[in-house]
C-alpha cells in the first residue's frame, strides 16, 4: 500500500488539503477498491474520512488495516441513521473535514488516479468557479467499462477529450438531470458547503440532486464544468433500479423534491419556472428506460403511465417525450438494450463528424 507523503509546512500551504468524504454501509465487498483510488491519486495532500453507517460486514476490519497504514485516512463508525441514502453520514464526515476543498466519493465507486488534481486545477485556475466537475464513466462489479448511462464525451484523433457538440451548462441541464448530478465527479469549496448547509436527512434518495439545484441557483456562473472522466460509476445487481419497489421510491422521492424547488418560496427563476413540465417528464423517461434496460416492460410502461397521469405534465409533451420509450414496452425482452446500444453508436458518429466541422466546433458551457 502507499505510505503518506511527508511534506514541508510551506509545500503545505502551496497545496491545500482537499477532504475527501466516503459514506458506507456494508460495502466490505467494494469498499477497498474505493479507498485504493484515493490512495492512488497523484495529489498527495488529501485526508479520507470513511463514515460507517452501521456496518455489519468485515468493514471494521478492513477499516483498521487502512488506518493502521496511513495516517491520512480516518475511520468513523456510527449506529445506523434513519437515512438510508448516506445524507445523515455526509454531514457528520463534513463536521470532522479539515480542508479547504472537499470530495465526495461512493464507497462502491473508484476516483480516476488524476481527479482531485484536475479539479483543484480548475478551481485555483478560476478563483471565481465554487465547483469544478467532471463527468463519470459506468464500469461493472470488476471495474468493466459498460455502456456509458451519463454524458458520453468526444475523443479527436489528437487524443483531447472535448463535450458534445452543443453542450451547456443551464437550467435545463441541471433539472432535468442530464448532467448526471453525481457528487463525487466534483470538487466543492468548503466555503460554498458551509453556505448551503447541511444536506437534507428526510430525503432517502435526490437529495445530491436538491443540493446541485441550490449550488446553480446562488452561483449560476460558478461551476467550472471539465471535459474530463474523474469517477468510475459502479453498477451493481442490487443497484436502486433493479429493485421494482426501489425504484418507485426513487420516483416518489424525486418527485417530492420536484415539489419543493418549484414552490414559490424556493426561489427559482422565471426560465427555471417555465420548466416544470419538461423536466417532470424527462425525469420519467430516464428511470422508464433504466427498467426497459433492465428487461422490465411491465414497470416501464407503468412510470410511462405514471408520467401521463400527472396534473402538471402537458399530454402533448408526454406524447413527443414518451413514444418511443412507450412503444418499446410491448416488443420483446431484451429490445430495448439492442436498440440502445445501435442508437448510441450512431449518435456518437454523428457528433464526431459534427465536431470534425469547423462550423459547428462551438460547444460551449455557461460558466
Amino acid at each position: 500500500m502507499e505510505s503518506s507523503c511527508a511534506m514541508s509546512a510551506a509545500d503545505t500551504r502551496q497545496t491545500p488539503l482537499i477532504s475527501v468524504i466516503l459514506p458506507t454501509h456494508n460495502c466490505e465487498s467494494f469498499l477497498g477498491e474505493a479507498v485504493m483510488s484515493v490512495l492512488r491519486q497523484t495529489y498527495p495532500h488529501w485526508e479520507l474520512w470513511v463514515v460507517d453507517d452501521g456496518s455489519t460486514d468485515g468493514t471494521p476490519a478492513l477499516m483498521a488495516s487502512f488506518t493502521a497504514r496511513d495516517e491520512r485516512i480516518h475511520y468513523i463508525p456510527l449506529p445506523k441513521q434513519p437515512s438510508s441514502a448516506g445524507s445523515a453520514v455526509r454531514n457528520v464526515a463534513l463536521t470532522h473535514a479539515r480542508g479547504d476543498y472537499v470530495a465526495y466519493l461512493d464507497s462502491d465507486d473508484v476516483f480516476y488516479p488524476d481527479a482531485l488534481e484536475t479539479l483543484l486545477a480548475a478551481l485555483r485556475d478560476c478563483p471565481d468557479k465554487v465547483v469544478a466537475k467532471g463527468f463519470y464513466n459506468t464500469i461493472d462489479e470488476r471495474g468493466r467499462p459498460l455502456r456509458n448511462v451519463g454524458v458520453d464525451l468526444l475523443t479527436l484523433p489528437s487524443g483531447e477529450t472535448v463535450l458534445p457538440p452543443g453542450f451547456c451548462y443551464d437550467w435545463l441541464t441541471v433539472l432535468d438531470v442530464r448532467f448526471p448530478c453525481q457528487l463525487g465527479t466534483g470538487l466543492y469549496r468548503r466555503s460554498l458547503l458551509d453556505e448551503l448547509g447541511p444536506f437534507r436527512e428526510d430525503l432517502t434518495h435526490s437529495d445530491d440532486f436538491e443540493y446541485f439545484v441550490k449550488i446553480f441557483q446562488r452561483y449560476p456562473q460558478g461551476v467550472a464544468v471539465l471535459p474530463r472522466y474523474v469517477l468510475g460509476y459502479r453498477i451493481q445487481p442490487n443497484a436502486l433500479t433493479k429493485d421494482p419497489q426501489k425504484a418507485q421510491a426513487l420516483v416518489s422521492c424525486h418527485l417530492r423534491v420536484l415539489d419543493d424547488i418549484f414552490a414559490p418560496e424556493f426561489g427559482l427563476p422565471p426560465q427555471a419556472q417555465a420548466l416544470r413540465s419538461l423536466v417532470t417528464l424527462y425525469f420519467f423517461r430516464r428511470v422508464a428506460r433504466n427498467q426497459l434496460n433492465l428487461n422490465r416492460p411491465q414497470l416501464a410502461r407503468a412510470l410511462a403511465l405514471q408520467a401521463r397521469r400527472r396534473p402538471d405534465v402537458d399530454k402533448t409533451a408526454w406524447l413527443r417525450a414518451f413514444w418511443g420509450v412507450y412503444s418499446q414496452t410491448f416488443f420483446p425482452s431484451g429490445f430495448y438494450q439492442s436498440l440502445a446500444g445501435l442508437n448510441r453508436e450512431v449518435r456518437l458518429m454523428a457528433q464526431g463528424l459534427r465536431y470534425a466541422s469547423p462550423l459547428t466546433r462551438q460547444t460551449t458551457v455557461s460558466t
